[in-house]
């Protein structure tokens, strides 16, 4: 998860398990991916029900300590509990949406959170860890879920901010620095380490990239890896990179490769005009991947701040056969709204919003969110036939202040796009 302190750097940028449907020639070749962005030869008008099946409505319970901000984030879907969190708050549910508890609060005072933190969940044990940038950030933090108390906490092997932060193998953490701020000279890329604190082993960076300094000078500084989870195996990308790697055994092997031309050999922190990102949804499934390309095209000051234009395109990879098409179209066709996409989609921040496709929660499912006066009035497309009477009850019963409602379902065994 990147970091707040991060992103903050970079907010004029605006750059941004369960289910075998993998493909078998690439698995067992260890042959990557390849998507080239300057040579489109298929298109798809996506639709919701192409991606996910076996669905449910989950209502997230309403109550003065529950109301959630329109910009939560998922922790965990399956198993016991729903985990959500917004900006220093980590909320819990049950599985069905009652809300159960505040387990976490933004404050200063013991037991409490600051706005800046990075998390991650073990469903098998419900313990939720986590790293407080701005609060004793010298350490990994646990709470029980079960017991809603705080467990020991684990020293880091590298002190202060970290970019991203990995449970591994059950009793390891993997980590990797943030550093941008201080100029940290710290060699990895990711590293390694037990619940003692001390390092097992990493992966040096051999990648950097170059910021600018108040006094009008440049630096580089090493790129550090982000983790992506949530497909059979680990995903890392370096920072301001765009090929993605499979981890194994602290060694990467390249998982997919972005073409493109003008592709850079060092980036530039703040871009320039002709500059492409590269970004990937943070967490996987097992069977497609969204993949967003954008090609910076200028500055523009408005109110005393400067905003970051960029030209889009979205694109789908379906894992099982390789083939990766743009995306002309996306159609909610559960509450039947429809979004017109095409090639280089003119994005102008905090004007347009992104498409809302479905997201790939930590867990491995697949979820999209809606508010009560975005439900539909009633089910019309067969995919999601037997949710008909649950929505009728929830349409009855939800006011228009109420908390979102999830969408959950599993990702399709078998695609029927791009094969």
């Amino acid at each position: 998860m990147m970091k707040k302190i991060l992103l903050s750097l970079t907010i004029f940028l605006l750059v941004p398990v369960v289910w075998n449907c993998s493909n078998p020639d690439t698995d067992s070749k260890d042959i990557p991916f390849h998507v080239d962005f300057e040579n489109y030869k298929l298109s798809v008008d996506l639709k919701l029900s192409d991606l996910m099946e076996d669905c449910r409505l989950v209502a997230l319970e309403t109550t003065d300590e529950s109301l959630l901000p329109d910009n939560f984030q998922v922790i965990n879907l399956s198993g016991d509990y729903i985990i959500i969190h917004d900006r220093g708050n980590v909320y819990k549910f049950s599985s069905d949406g009652k809300f159960i508890r505040k387990v976490l609060k933004n404050g200063r005072g013991p037991g409490e959170i600051s706005v800046s933190c990075m998390y991650d969940y073990d469903n098998k044990a419900n313990i939720l860890y986590f790293e407080d940038d701005f609060n004793e950030n010298d350490v990994i933090k646990r709470y029980d879920m079960e017991s809603e108390k705080f467990l020991p906490q684990i020293p880091k092997c590298f002190k202060g901010f970290w970019l991203d932060l990995e449970l591994y193998q059950d009793s390891l953490i993997m980590g990797s620095i943030e550093g941008v701020l201080r100029g940290e000279t710290n060699p990895y890329a990711l590293f390694i380490q037990n619940f003692k604190g001390d390092l097992i082993e990493g992966i040096k960076s051999n990648r950097t990239f170059i910021i600018p300094r108040p006094d009008n000078t440049k630096d580089e500084v090493l790129q550090r890896a982000v983790f992506y989870t949530g497909d059979e195996n680990m995903h890392v990308m370096y920072w301001r990179d765009d090929t993605l790697f499979t981890l194994k055994d602290m060694h990467l092997s390249p998982y997919l490769i972005a073409e493109h031309k003008g592709k850079y050999t060092v980036p530039n922190m703040l871009p320039v005009e002709g500059d492409t990102f590269t970004w990937y949804d943070q967490y996987e499934n097992p069977c497609f991947m969204f993949i967003q390309h954008s090609l910076f095209t200028g500055w523009t000051s408005e109110g005393g701040w400067s905003r970051a234009h960029y030209k889009r395109d979205y694109i789908i990879l379906n894992k099982a056969t390789g083939k990766y098409g743009l995306i002309q179209s996306y159609e909610d066709d559960f509450n039947r709204r429809n979004y017109l996409l095409g090639k280089a989609l003119t994005f102008k921040p905090g004007v347009d919003k992104e498409f809302p496709k479905p997201k790939t929660s930590p867990d491995g499912l697949i979820f999209t969110t809606y508010y009560p006066t975005e439900l539909p009035e009633s089910i019309t497309n067969n995919a999601f036939r037997n949710l008909a009477d649950q929505l009728n009850t929830l349409n009855k019963t939800l006011k228009e202040t109420d908390n979102p409602v999830l969408l959950i379902g599993k990702p399709k065994k078998k695609l029927r796009i791009l094969n």
